[in-house]
């Protein structure tokens, strides 16, 4: 008989909007995810700032997706002064972003489009304030979708 299996999955399991409920039970998991709210980075400890002060909420896989998607087409916007009825213009702007966000560099594979991003592999650990957290143990820096 197995005393103890260590658990494996993915970030969504062990996402930080429903950690606190999951309590005890979660300590231990070890996910992949594409985000990571203790990673330490200026640009991530902003992000979760900003999140903190403008919200009130703490920053997840959500907010970090939102903060992508409104980044991405800000820079595609800026890149065509606003030009968005140049499709042709501003599709190949949109296909050009590159930036350093709050978990490294982000921009787009040339064949397929899929955001390339890096990929953080986290095992739940009791923080020294005495909540749940995502502690990074690993991370992979420029996974695309076809690299596998």
């Amino acid at each position: 008989m197995l005393e103890r299996s260590p658990l494996f999955g993915s970030g969504e399991t062990v996402d930080e909007s429903i950690l606190a409920e999951q309590g005890e039970a979660g300590l231990g998991f070890v996910s992949s995810s594409h985000e990571a709210v203790l990673y330490d980075s200026p640009e991530n400890r902003q992000l979760v700032q900003r999140c903190h002060e403008r919200f009130g909420v703490g920053a997840d896989q959500f907010v970090y997706q939102g903060y992508l998607t409104g980044r991405v087409m800000t820079e595609a916007l800026r890149a065509v002064d606003g030009a968005v009825e140049q499709r042709g213009r501003f599709l190949a702007a949109l296909r050009a972003v590159e930036f350093t966000g709050s978990t490294g560099r982000f921009h787009f594979y040339p064949e397929s489009q899929g955001a390339v991003i890096t990929v953080f592999v986290r095992r739940v650990e009791r923080l020294p304030n005495g909540e749940l957290g995502n502690v990074v143990l690993d991370r992979v820096r420029d996974v695309d979708d076809v690299w596998f």
